[in-house]
């Protein structure tokens, strides 16, 4: 019975502390994959929401870095 228990209180807590990352690694994922439009928003420790404003605006800067080298190809292929 306490193994039941046990696995039961382990498998609900153990799901919280991970959902951060869990929203981090999709939001990679997305990030990856070109979608530049990816943003997370943590909640929590100050620590995790310096995370969310730092991956937010690294997604901005390869937006606009993206953007830049689009313009680029297209100009000097005309």
């Amino acid at each position: 019975i306490s193994l039941v228990i046990g696995t039961v209180f382990a498998f609900l807590f153990s799901e919280k502390p991970l959902k951060p990352l869990l929203e981090i690694m999709k939001a990679t994922d997305r990030i990856a994959e070109g979608d530049f439009t990816a943003r997370i928003h943590l909640k929590g420790p100050y620590e995790l929401k310096q995370l969310s404003d730092s991956f937010n605006h690294m997604a901005e800067e390869l937006a606009s870095v993206e953007l830049l080298r689009t313009d680029f190809v297209n100009n000097f292929s005309h």
